[in-house]
């Protein structure tokens, strides 16, 4: 639980560095379409629930879910207001990796048995941690 806490600590301040820097980032002020977030997910049975989440300071909370396809795949489409950490959840429990939500495209790879260990690709603050 303890690594928990400083894992979500450090998005934290990794999140409002990135922030503070995407002032000077490419002067391009066309608004982003909104997020795709997808990937694989191993040892989870077709039809399990995916819940996309974000955290702010006092609560989690739930923006979007879907289920695992028949061969492990799930897609989540939307739009955000701003960056914000979000978390991909599987199931009812507490298996869930964090990672930087924004208006762009991301995949997470994840094994259902080693969450920690999950792939995840797309934005550039995605890419650091």
């Amino acid at each position: 639980m303890k690594k928990l806490l400083n894992f979500g600590l450090a998005l934290v301040v990794v999140l409002f560095a990135l922030q503070a820097c995407n002032t000077a980032d490419t002067g391009d002020s066309a608004p982003k379409d909104g997020y795709e977030i997808s990937g694989n997910l191993t040892n989870v049975q077709p039809d399990t629930r995916v819940f996309l989440e974000v955290l702010d300071s006092k609560k989690i909370n739930i923006i979007d879910t879907t289920t695992v396809n028949d061969d492990g795949t799930y897609t989540f489409t939307g739009k955000v207001p701003a960056k914000s950490i979000g978390r991909l959840r599987i199931g009812m429990g507490s298996n869930a990796t964090m990672f930087i939500l924004d208006n762009e495209k991301t995949t997470i790879n994840a094994d259902l048995r080693n969450m920690v260990g999950s792939e995840i690709i797309g934005s550039k603050e995605n890419a650091v941690m």
